[in-house]
């Protein structure tokens, strides 16, 4: 807890450039000198003391009105006196940070988290993403859910082309004082984008209001509202059911105002593709993301990955693969993308090479979920599940966020496998089958993916039905909120190599139908099982060539 400031009795503070004077309640800076309420003096030195670590308005409150009941705007009020200050004499040598529904901090020209634009963005690439350790049943997503986060990941190739280059122009050519609003701007973007990049929640809420605020102080920056829209589509995934519409609304209006400035601008682009469902719309996602690419930058990572993604779910495997290939090369620094590598290499049975890149992303990302998760599965696929029974049974390398139940379940389906036993399958089975009947169809991919992996096609297609059929048409009237909206069903996972199993089998053929995949495929042409010879006939009985794709 912060204590009260006695004013008077309190030494000069010198910030950088800036000469904080409690005493005579004023600041000299570069530009000139200027005075404050002693309220507002109070509260700067709060966040002075406070060297960098964030204060909740409670704590300010405590510190600088003795505890009293006080105003959101009064306190508001205050930190945008101190705001302006740091724009206006002490430009350039302190920062004041709002994290929403957090409180604030203070952070000098010095600190190691206000370096400057190049460096800062420069070293991005080391960041590591955490999964979101509130979802459910995060362990088994399949190649659908990967591709997703891949979709909605802001790589660092994105944001290194997105900082509104005429304020960083600006900045260095003239003294940060001469260009407060440009340089505070851009600087509110990087960090925007720094601490979106760091994937957690409470990071995204940060992230999306620093780049809230820089909107607001560069209202005509197409890329910052880009970066907005992209931000807000990431906390789709971590928000109660009830709070989705509205976040629709707002991806909806900052990308509308990105692309009215510049119609080109590719997270703006990727944003609105999104918010286009996917399962049962699958000509109408195929036309979107036509028109986003041909509109957006060429290797815009994020309509990469969202192009990879729909490809997977409709049974063009090799095309997702080379294109998240392709991803990978524009943006290397990533988990989201390697993992998706990974799940890709492993349903085209490319098992050498997928061992490859998942050992490269195991020793960048050791805790990263995606990349544990991806590794998982290979060994399950590459008749290594002893190996996976040793991941999920050592505890000091789960990765983050995941939880007892879950790898309980990853360990108890990786021994099955091993000891291929009717027991062990038909338990692990049963705990899926829960899980579907109470997450919904989004919890299908998952089950089905277990199924598959245990050599149950049966049950795989019992759990595909209930996911796609019945858990779709019940949730027919959810929010569209794409990627992967809740509720979604996964396909994807239908056309892996485990997939083979259910190919030849007639059931499979009326899934399809059902799903409107047929209706596609006739339209575009047909996916990639229909080379098998497993698949020949059910490729006729659907009306498919077996040599389409």
């Amino acid at each position: 807890m912060v204590t009260r400031t006695a004013l008077a009795n309190q030494p000069d503070i010198d910030i950088g450039a800036s000469s904080v004077r409690p005493s005579s309640c004023e600041v000299i800076g570069r530009s000139g000198r200027e005075g404050l309420e002693p309220r507002v003096m109070e509260v700067l030195l709060a966040l002075i003391e406070a060297r960098g670590r964030v204060l909740s308005r409670e704590a300010l409150v405590d510190a600088c009105w003795d505890g009293r009941a006080v105003s959101e705007d009064a306190i508001t009020r205050v930190i945008s006196k101190i705001r302006r200050l740091s724009e206006g004499v002490a430009a350039g040598d302190f920062t004041i940070e709002t994290l929403p529904k957090v409180g604030y901090r203070l952070l000098t020209a010095t600190d190691g988290r206000a370096q400057g634009h190049e460096s800062l963005v420069e070293n991005l690439g080391a960041a590591l993403v955490s999964s979101d350790a509130k979802r459910r049943g995060w362990v088994f997503a399949s190649l659908a859910v990967v591709l997703v986060l891949g979709a909605a990941a802001l790589s660092l190739e994105a944001w290194r082309g997105r900082i509104h280059a005429s304020a960083v122009r600006s900045a260095r050519a003239v003294s940060p004082a001469q260009q407060p609003a440009e340089f505070a701007a851009a600087d509110l973007e990087t960090r925007g984008r720094a601490a979106v990049f760091e994937g957690t929640p409470a990071q995204l809420e940060r992230g999306i209001g620093y780049l809230r605020e820089a909107t607001v102080r560069a209202p005509k920056d197409a890329h910052a509202w880009g970066a907005l829209a992209m931000a807000q589509v990431l906390t789709l995934k971590v928000s109660a059911p009830d709070e989705r519409p509205a976040i629709v609304l707002r991806v909806r209006e900052a990308a509308s105002k990105a692309l009215a400035l510049d119609r080109h601008e590719g997270l703006a682009l990727a944003a609105q593709v999104s918010l286009e469902p996917t399962f049962g719309a699958w000509l109408r996602k195929d036309q979107a993301l036509a028109r986003a690419e041909g509109l957006g930058p060429p290797d815009t990572p994020a309509l990469l990955v969202q192009h990879a993604q729909f490809l997977a779910a409709i049974g063009r495997t090799r095309e997702a693969t080379a294109i998240l290939e392709h991803a990978a090369v524009v943006a290397p620094l990533l988990p989201w993308i390697q993992a998706a590598r990974i799940q890709l290499l492993v349903d085209s049975q490319m098992l050498d090479e997928a061992d490859r890149v998942a050992n490269r992303a195991v020793s960048l990302w050791p805790r990263d979920p995606q990349v544990w998760l991806a590794r998982f599965w290979l060994k399950i696929a590459s008749g290594r599940a002893s190996d996976a029974v040793d991941m999920a049974a050592n505890h000091s390398a789960w990765p983050d966020g995941a939880s007892v139940a879950d790898m309980g379940l990853a360990a108890d389906l990786a021994r099955a496998v091993r000891d291929r036993s009717a027991a062990g399958a038909d338990a692990v089975l049963a705990t899926y089958r829960r899980r579907l009947d109470h997450g919904g169809p989004d919890a299908g991919g998952p089950a089905i993916h277990a199924a598959l992996a245990l050599g149950r096609p049966q049950v795989a297609l019992d759990f595909a039905e209930h996911a796609f059929v019945e858990g779709s048409a019940a949730d027919s009237a959810a929010p569209v909120i794409e990627p992967q909206r809740p509720g979604e069903p996964d396909t994807a996972v239908l056309f892996s190599a485990p997939g083979r199993q259910l190919w030849g089998d007639p059931r499979f053929a009326m899934l399809m139908r059902r799903t409107g995949l047929v209706g596609y495929w006739m339209a575009k042409g047909g996916p990639d099982f229909c080379r098998d010879p497993v698949a020949v006939g059910a490729c006729l009985r659907l009306g498919l060539r077996p040599s389409a794709g």
